[in-house]
């Protein structure tokens, strides 16, 4: 017998539309070798929602996919409708498993989350947000059972996963390093080959690793709400400002244009080409990293030995590297492509198949 779970999703930006194009395309797959099936109930983006009277047909998720594509946002779409406040109401009495899926990047979607927690919904996120801002909220988030988060630090790769089976069977974590920029990976994989900071930038704009605009990635936000959820999944009582990090540019240059910081960049060059520099020279190279240590969470760009799991990863791929008790001199080493729409939203499409075969089993 086919077992069904109703989606009601957040965001269709670049990830939730690869989402729903991978649910539309592993529809058969999926029955076949799970006896599972995901259907959507309603879909929401910045601008408004559609909502289905029971659920949204595939012809009309591939006609708001297309309609998205050319621009147009779902409230403006045949049937759409303004921003619901909270959960939508068709899904309340739902007799089936019903899992909200995060994939915006919007501020405020914890109280979201928790709302649909307490209706008995599932949960999964790969919105940053809600485990990075409060501590309070990351505690109630995460303490229910029917909550995943695995694309929220390391896209598809499954670091949620293995860090949380170490502390489930009692392992204990020494040291913790990361590499969760695919973007600062580049840079710095190419800074090490002798490319100016400038050039290296330009370069990953080109081919598409950074956002619009490049000081999103340089500034090292997105590290340090990785880093965050990383060292509260440790035990670490931290917040925001507790976890400092080194943005690749002065402060200053936030006000400027892009083109205007484009054209500032080069006087950077030279301060990076001698820091990189000094590094090879004792047989190291710099990475952007994440750091946990004794207590301590440190992000920027570090120092690290060439011949060590962080000094080898090359490119745009990310990397997590466990000390631990049982991992220990040699750590866990789980690396590969940690960013971009495809692998982001087949992590969120793992961990809606899981949690929704274990609301099936625990129904």
């Amino acid at each position: 017998m086919t077992k069904r779970a109703i989606i009601v999703q957040y965001g269709l930006g670049q990830v939730g539309r690869a989402l729903v194009r991978q649910i539309l395309a592993g529809r058969e797959a999926l029955a076949a070798r799970r006896g599972l099936e995901l259907r959507h109930a309603a879909l929401a983006d910045s601008t408004g929602c559609l909502v289905g009277e029971t659920v949204l047909s595939d012809a009309e998720l591939q006609q708001a996919l297309t309609l998205k594509e050319r621009g147009t946002g779902l409230r403006h779409q045949p049937g759409g409708e303004g921003l619901p406040l909270g959960l939508p109401a068709s899904c309340w009495g739902a007799d089936l498993p019903v899992i909200l899926v995060d994939v915006t990047a919007a501020e405020g979607m914890e109280a979201v989350a928790l709302e649909a927690l307490q209706a008995g919904w599932g949960v999964v996120l790969a919105n940053k947000r809600p485990l990075a801002g409060d501590l309070e909220a990351f505690r109630r988030l995460t303490s229910s059972c029917r909550l995943r988060w695995e694309a929220t630090v390391g896209a598809g790769l499954p670091w949620i996963e293995a860090l949380s089976h170490l502390l489930d069977t009692g392992d204990r974590v020494l040291r913790l390093e990361a590499a969760v920029s695919g973007t600062l990976g580049f840079l710095t994989s190419q800074l090490e080959a002798g490319v100016p900071l400038s050039a290296a930038v330009a370069e990953a704009r080109a081919r598409g690793y950074t956002e619009p605009d490049p000081r999103d990635d340089l500034s090292a936000a997105d590290v340090r709400r990785k880093a965050l959820i990383l060292a509260r999944m440790l035990g670490l009582a931290v917040s925001w400002e507790d976890v400092p990090a080194e943005p690749l540019y002065p402060l200053a240059w936030g006000s400027l244009s892009i083109d205007e910081f484009m054209a500032e960049l080069p006087g950077l060059d030279r301060a990076y080409a001698e820091r990189m520099a000094q590094a090879l020279a004792v047989g190291h190279t710099l990475r952007y990293s994440v750091e946990l240590q004794d207590g301590r969470c440190a992000v920027g760009l570090h120092e690290v030995e060439k011949d060590s799991p962080l000094g080898a990863l090359q490119g745009p791929d990310c990397l997590l590297a466990i000390y631990s008790e049982r991992y220990h001199p040699a750590p866990l080493v789980i690396s590969g492509p940690g960013a971009g729409a495809e692998v982001t939203a087949a992590g969120v499409y793992a961990d809606m198949i899981g949690l929704a075969l274990e609301m099936h089993t625990g129904s």
